[in-house]
């Protein structure tokens, strides 16, 4: 199995990660070296994408007609389309189900 991680999905781990109300709290260098020992390296790819790709995103958001932060899940969709993934892995079926993957790319819901 390859794993394949969004760029931006970093970011959000990271906001989660140093936003947890948890004491002691999850420090910003704390929630770096998770990120890179537990999801940086151990991925094949980490996906980016540029300027059209984000506007792309926003006009499948337009044509859904969806709203707020779906967006950031429209963008986990596109980066496995762009890296052609099998599999779209996620706990949250009830978002994804509203945008689901393009192409040879299956949701799958855990």
């Amino acid at each position: 199995m390859v794993l394949v991680i969004g760029g931006h999905a970093l970011a959000e781990c990271y906001s989660s990660l140093t936003a947890l109300p948890v004491s002691p709290a999850i420090t910003p260098g704390q929630a770096r070296r998770l990120i890179e020992e537990n999801i940086a390296e151990p991925a094949d790819e980490i996906v980016g994408l540029g300027g059209p790709e984000y506007l792309g995103a926003l006009q499948r958001m337009t044509d859904l007609g969806l709203e707020s932060g779906a967006v950031y899940d429209a963008l986990h969709v596109l980066c496995a389309e762009t890296a052609s993934a099998d599999e779209l892995r996620t706990f949250n079926g009830t978002d994804f189900r509203r945008m689901p993957p393009e192409g040879s790319t299956d949701l799958v819901v855990l």
